[in-house]
Formats: C-alpha cells, sequence, structure tokens
C-alpha cells in the first residue's frame, strides 16, 4: 500500500510505468495505490488511519510530502467529518480515477496561497481569489502564521510520519517511508509536471533498495 501526493499517484503516468506499479510487480505483492494529488502529510495519515485495517496490506510504504502543506478542516459539522475525517470518500485500486481525499469541509494550504518574506519562491497570494469570503481570509490568516516558521510543518511531518508507523505495529504491518525529496522532478509526464517514465524508473530502484535496507521478508 502507498500513501503520498501526486508524486505518488502517478499524474501524467500510464500506471504500468509508475514507481508505484513497478515496486509491487517487483515484489510480488497487491498495489493498493491511495496517492492523492496535492496531499498534505495530514491527508495520509487520514488515510492510512481509516485503510490500513481494512487492507491488511503486508508492506505501507509512505512517500513522505512536503512540510509547507497543511490540511485543515473548515466545516465544523458530522458530514465532514465522516466523509474527510474517516476517509470513507476514497476506494483502494480506483486511484485511477483520482477520487479526491479532500473537498468541501477540508481544504489544502499552500505557500503559493501566501505573500510573505521567504516564500518568494511561489507566486504571489492572489488576493481576488481570497477576498470573496470572510472565512477565507481567516483561512489565510491561521495559514501563514502557521507556514512562516518552518519548523511547525517539520514538526507536522515528523507527528504524521510517526502515526502512521504507529498504525502499522498495531496491525503487524511491516512500515518503510522516504522523503518525496529523492524524486527527480524531470517535468517528463504527459502533463509536463510530473516525473516521467526515466524517473519513475529510478524512484522504483531507489524505493526497493530502501526497502531492501529496512524490511526483512519472511
Amino acid at each position: 500500500m502507498f500513501l503520498g501526493c501526486s508524486l505518488t499517484f502517478g499524474i501524467g503516468m500510464p500506471k504500468e510505468s509508475c514507481w508505484t506499479y513497478l515496486v509491487s510487480n517487483m515484489l510480488g505483492l497487491e498495489e493498493f495505490n491511495l496517492g492523492n494529488g496535492g496531499a498534505a502529510n495530514d491527508t495520509c495519515f487520514r488515510l492510512a488511519n481509516y485503510w490500513i485495517g481494512k487492507l491488511k496490506p503486508e508492506i505501507v510504504f509512505y512517500m513522505v510530502t512536503f512540510d509547507d502543506r497543511l490540511e485543515i478542516f473548515d466545516q465544523n459539522d458530522e458530514i465532514a467529518w465522516n466523509v474527510y475525517g474517516q476517509g470513507l470518500q476514497i476506494e483502494p485500486n480506483r486511484a485511477v480515477d483520482h477520487t479526491p481525499a479532500y473537498g468541501k469541509g477540508v481544504e489544502i494550504c499552500y505557500p503559493s496561497d501566501l505573500n510573505f518574506p521567504g516564500y518568494g519562491l511561489y507566486k504571489p497570494y492572489d488576493r481576488r481569489k481570497y477576498n470573496r469570503r470572510e472565512k477565507d481570509n481567516e483561512q489565510k490568516f491561521t495559514y501563514e502564521k502557521w507556514a512562516i516558521n518552518r519548523w511547525n510543518g517539520k514538526l507536522n511531518r515528523q507527528k504524521n510520519v510517526m502515526a502512521v508507523k504507529h498504525i502499522c505495529e498495531n496491525y503487524g504491518v511491516k512500515f518503510c517511508s522516504l522523503r518525496a525529496d529523492v524524486i527527480e522532478q524531470d517535468k517528463k509526464s504527459r502533463d509536463s509536471v510530473h516525473p516521467g517514465i526515466r524517473s519513475n524508473k529510478k524512484t522504483a530502484s531507489v524505493v526497493l533498495d530502501h526497502i531492501d535496507e529496512q524490511i526483512e521478508f519472511s
């Protein structure tokens, strides 16, 4: 079972060329790809919390996504929690449909939403987009306060990785993780944004080497 963002999901790639498929094929295991485009580490935890106990995979490989993404609930109601908090909206092996793990009720905040010192590499915060609703302004302010200090993102990553590992231990599932920085961003996929075939092959090799080092198979 794989957790991660679009770099795990394989946007713009034939399924048979995705690193998740290559790894599963080499290990002789069924592939459950729960990668979601734009996912935060919080998203990965929610999906892990719901699906590990149901699928009982032999291995969970978590391609840890980027520290500067933060997932927040923006609706305080039972529907949002039941749908997104419990991970009920995504079905394994239907990731090809790219059913998102978030939507109305849950938002992912990105650095591109902001414009303050330290984030000059990202596109400016679009005030026309966020001034439409007061709630958007509040959301932007909350994320700005969180994201302006990189240690918040680092701690959030560590908490989510440790939480997913703990869930695996509770179910007797092998766990392995790497940070998404290991993936070569060659932008050679069909959308000219995500990694292409050569990069996915290299990622599969790195992941397999890491699994071989970290996991003992009976």
